[in-house]
């Protein structure tokens, strides 16, 4: 078996270095990834690539992303919103105004005041849209015009973000498929890579727990609206409805397949491991176009604290992604690549324990990536400018 502390060396050379070249013309790596854990790196990202591909799981049922499904039967739209915000070209004029407009919060659930600057918005006259393009501003008061037609009586606004209402409303607009809305915003926003769900279905996470309980809902899983999970996760699956479990089949698109075989790097990257990553793996079709695509594919393992992941460790977690990218018909995983910090695989190497799962790994066809990755300025974190060089000479 090769040194796995030296087996970097012909995959990362001086990542520091990574000759940037023109944007326009960068590698289509595509993230795996929901939740804010992304949203660092997207900015260093845009000065290497244009093309990036985000695919955001729909599964997310708290906050106000839980009023607009039980509102429309849609799906989830936060991290979405956020992803494109991320995404937005440094050189767009009208960006922070932008993020202005989409990340605004409604304090008030039952007051006048919500609907009172959504009218205001439909008219043309709020303040926020003052210093937007003529073409942005011309679809969001359609956008949001559609919403108010279609929204319930008794919609509760509280900490609604505008750009949700934005989209939804989009969503209305466009039959349904948030697919069309989201081409038609991005490019309107200045958005450089193309950001999509996975799937376009209205459908909830379930886990089932080693004590046997079954919860239903992102957000009971997360240990941050709700209390932590007290047992380890043991299965994850789709449900139909919210309250009761009933076995969901999504399934992906022919164009959203096609982006995950055709892209240059596939990278799972930090987030909270079963609603984040793996949720992503769950509709029918994903494994599969992620076998036929013959480049890399790489796993970098969350640095912080991950509620989800109780009773397993980081190098559980690998086994458990590859396992789970592991087609019946070849018994062999898609993964090729596990991303970690040179300073934290050392310190992983002096523990006895360690040896066997790494040979397991790399007896599973997975090999181990050290790099740089971690910086006194975002310790005790990934230094996304060190964590996107190193990305960017995997996906060459």
């Amino acid at each position: 078996m090769q040194d796995l502390t030296d087996i970097s060396a012909n995959f990362i050379h001086n990542p520091t270095n990574y000759p940037r070249g023109d944007p326009a013309n960068g590698a289509r790596v595509l993230f795996f990834s929901g939740g804010s854990a992304l949203h660092s790196l997207c900015q260093p990202l845009l000065n290497y690539t244009h093309n990036s591909i985000h695919l955001v799981p729909p599964f997310d049922s708290g906050g106000s992303s839980a009023e607009l499904r039980k509102a429309f039967k849609m799906p989830a739209i936060g991290d979405v919103r956020a992803r494109l915000l991320s995404l937005i070209d440094t050189h767009c004029k009208d960006r922070e105004n932008i993020a202005v407009l989409f990340n605004h919060r409604f304090k008030q659930a039952t007051s006048s005041e919500p609907l009172l600057q959504l009218n205001r918005l439909v008219s043309g006259k709020h303040p926020m849209l003052k210093d937007l393009s003529p073409a942005l501003i011309t679809v969001v008061k359609r956008n949001v015009a559609t919403f108010i037609s279609r929204v319930p009586t008794k919609f509760n606004y509280r900490n609604a973000a505008i750009g949700n209402l934005i989209i939804a409303g989009g969503y209305l607009s466009h039959d349904n498929q948030l697919e069309r809305a989201l081409f038609e915003l991005s490019k309107l926003m200045c958005v450089k890579g193309k950001v999509r769900l996975t799937v376009n279905d209205d459908y909830h996470l379930s886990v089932k727990l080693n004590n046997g309980q079954r919860l239903i809902g992102q957000h009971l899983m997360t240990g941050k609206e709700h209390p932590e999970i007290s047992s380890p996760i043991k299965e994850i699956a789709l449900s139909k409805y919210p309250k009761r479990f009933s076995n969901a089949q999504s399934n992906v698109s022919d164009s959203t397949r096609k982006l995950i075989e055709e892209a240059d790097l596939i990278c799972f990257p930090p987030g909270s491991f079963y609603s984040s990553v793996v949720a992503n793996l769950l509709p029918k079709g994903i494994v599969h176009a992620v076998t036929q695509n013959s480049n890399l594919k790489v796993y970098v393992p969350s640095l912080g604290r991950d509620p989800e992941m109780l009773g397993l460790n980081a190098f559980q977690s690998m086994e458990k992604l590859a396992s789970l990218l592991t087609l019946e018909q070849t018994k062999k995983t898609s993964l090729t690549h596990v991303l970690l910090d040179k300073a934290i695989l050392t310190e992983q190497l002096k523990a006895k324990s360690s040896a066997p799962k790494l040979q397991q790994l790399h007896d599973m066809g997975v090999e181990i990536i050290q790099a740089d990755l971690i910086s006194a300025a975002y310790f005790p974190y990934y230094d996304p400018h060190k964590l996107c060089n190193a990305l960017m000479w995997l996906a060459k």
